[in-house]
């Protein structure tokens, strides 16, 4: 009898030292999480982070995308006119804290995309800068099907505000008997909603494009 009582004594230390634990978070060390936002034009809007206690961030846009950025201001931009729920979660000390807004988005994201009708894609690289902004094209258009859509996949989508820009595209061509390098530059309109640009137009013995084009055998 006395080896039991002995057992039961201890197993209700064991209990009492597992689900006794002191809690050392205080109110002042707990994190607050708050931001605010002003909209700008083509759907642009600045979000200001606003959080205390802090380490770590998640947002979440309300248009399918997220962002774990830590700065304290930032741009992000929205491709079609709607309202959007967007969260921010605020992590720190083991715990999280959330805040959200309802943002009226009036305007279009102002975008261009690039395609080309080139069938012979699998020997090429195909790529498109705009400033600093580089993208690379990984497919092609059927011959006689209509343009992608802006934000389609595999092909150069770019977005900034309203106006008028210089581009460049550099693209190679395998004949299979020699390695064609191409450059083009030229200007686009950026304006509400989708611009489409065709780079290239292919015909049965080459290639042929509107102007400025630039073409040699061998590398650069």
């Amino acid at each position: 009898m006395k080896k039991i009582s002995f057992f039961l004594l201890f197993i209700g230390v064991i209990s009492t030292l597992q689900f006794c634990k002191k809690d050392t978070t205080t109110e002042e060390s707990k994190p607050y999480g708050m931001f605010h936002y002003s909209i700008k034009s083509n759907g642009w809007v600045t979000f200001t982070n606003n959080s205390t206690n802090a380490t770590s961030f998640l947002w979440n846009f309300g248009d399918s995308t997220t962002s774990t950025s830590s700065a304290i201001t930032f741009d992000h931009q929205y491709q079609n006119a709607g309202v959007y729920k967007a969260v921010l979660n605020a992590y720190g000390n083991g715990q999280v804290a959330s805040a959200w807004a309802q943002i009226n988005i009036t305007s279009e994201a102002a975008s261009v995309i690039f395609y080309t009708y080139h069938k012979f894609w699998s020997s090429n690289s195909i790529y498109v800068n705009i400033g600093t902004d580089t993208m690379m094209m990984l497919g092609y258009q059927s011959p006689g099907s209509l343009p992608p859509d802006c934000g389609s996949f595999g092909f150069p989508n770019f977005h900034k505000p309203s106006g008028t820009y210089t581009y460049e595209a550099r693209f190679t061509y395998n004949d299979y008997l020699n390695n064609w390098y191409f450059y083009t530059t030229d200007t686009v309109t950026f304006k509400t909603g989708c611009t489409k640009v065709n780079l290239i137009k292919w015909d049965s013995s080459l290639v042929k494009t509107t102007k400025n084009i630039q073409y040699q055998k061998g590398s650069w």
